[in-house]
C-alpha cells in the first residue's frame, strides 16, 4: 500500500477514537426517478448534515428505505457517535452518547431492532471490537467480535461469520467467526469497503498495484478471487443497488459498472460544487453521498 494511503488510515484511525479532529465531510441524498436510468435526469439532491457543516459527517447506510445511519463527529475533541436520520420527518437522532467511540453501523441480519458497529472504549483506545445492540439502546451492546484484533469495517457475511478489514500490522480482508474462534485472512492492501453479494462472494478493492486498483470478487468457498474491472483513479469506496448492479463516485460524478467492465457516467454533481464525492450506499431509488469540501 502507497505509504500516503496507509499514513491517512493511521490518522483516521486515532482521529475516531476522538483523539483529534477528523477532516469535515458532508453528507447529502439523492432521490432519483430510477436508479436503472442512464444518464439520470431527475433527481434531487437533499443536505442532511448542515446542522454540523465543519464537522465529520460519514459512513452512510440504509437501516430500511426511510431510513439511514451514519457515523458524526459534532465536537472535533470528542468521540465519534452513531447517528439514525429519519428521511421521511426529516429528523436525526443520536444512537449512541457515550465516552466511547462509536462508528462503521451497519443493519444486523434478520431485521432492523438491531445494529451493528465498532466500538472504542474510553479508556483504552488500542481496542476496536465489533458489536451489537438494540437500535435506540446502545448501552445494552454485545460483543460479536472481541480480541480478534483490531477491527476498522466490516460486512456480515452470515449469522456469526463476518468478514472483516483489520488493522493489525498490514491491513488485510478476514473471515472471522467469534463462536467458533476462527480467522482466516484471504486478502492483502484492500480497500476500505467491500461488500457481500446474495451468493455469498466478497466484493472487494485490490489496492496492490498503485497505479491500477481493481475491483474484485472472491468466493470463501473455493477461497479463489477473480477480477470485475479497473477502479477509476484514486476511487476505492463502491456500493450495490437490490439488483446488484456496482455504483461508484469519482470526483463529482456518480458512475455505474456495465457487463464489459467500464464504467458508464450516470451524472455529474461537480457543476453543484460537489467535487468530491467518496462513500455511497444505495437503497431503492436514494442514494447517500459523502463530499469532502474543498
Amino acid at each position: 500500500m502507497p505509504l500516503r494511503y496507509l499514513a491517512a488510515l493511521v490518522l483516521l484511525s486515532g482521529a475516531l477514537h476522538g483523539q483529534r479532529p477528523l477532516p469535515p465531510s458532508q453528507l447529502f441524498i439523492l432521490h432519483a426517478s430510477s436508479l436503472l436510468d442512464s444518464p439520470w435526469y431527475d433527481v434531487k439532491v437533499s443536505y442532511l448534515t448542515a446542522f454540523n457543516g465543519n464537522g465529520y459527517n460519514n459512513q452512510p447506510h440504509f437501516l430500511d428505505e426511510n431510513t439511514l445511519l451514519a457515523t458524526l463527529q459534532t465536537d472535533p475533541y470528542k468521540a465519534t457517535e452513531i447517528y439514525s436520520f429519519d428521511l421521511m420527518h426529516k429528523t436525526k437522532r443520536n444512537l449512541t452518547r457515550s465516552l466511547s467511540a462509536e462508528y462503521s453501523p451497519k443493519a444486523l441480519h434478520g431485521g432492523k431492532d438491531s445494529i451493528s458497529y465498532v466500538r472504542v472504549p474510553a479508556n483504552d483506545t488500542t481496542v476496536q471490537d465489533l458489536v451489537a445492540s438494540p437500535v435506540f439502546r446502545a448501552s445494552d451492546f454485545r460483543y460479536l467480535l472481541r480480541d480478534f484484533g483490531t477491527v476498522a469495517y466490516y460486512r456480515q457475511l452470515s449469522g456469526e461469520l463476518f468478514v472483516c478489514y483489520l488493522l493489525d500490522g498490514s491491513h488485510q480482508l478476514g473471515l472471522c467467526d467469534q463462536s467458533h474462534g476462527y480467522k482466516r485472512m484471504f486478502a492483502s492492501n484492500p480497500g476500505q469497503c467491500f461488500e457481500v453479494n446474495r451468493a455469498g462472494q466478497i466484493l472487494y478493492v485490490d489496492k496492490s498495484l498503485e497505479a491500477h486498483w481493481l475491483l474484485k470478487s472472491y468466493d470463501p468457498n473455493s477461497q479463489r478471487s477473480r477480477t470485475l474491472g479497473t477502479m477509476p483513479a484514486g476511487t476505492q469506496d463502491f456500493a450495490l443497488d437490490a439488483s446488484e448492479q456496482i455504483y461508484c463516485a469519482s470526483k463529482g460524478r456518480i458512475l455505474r459498472l456495465n457487463a464489459n467492465g467500464l464504467w458508464n457516467e450516470l451524472i455529474d454533481l461537480s457543476t453543484a460544487g460537489l467535487r468530491d464525492i467518496r462513500r455511497i450506499a444505495i437503497r431503492g431509488n436514494l442514494l447517500a453521498f459523502v463530499n469532502h469540501p474543498e
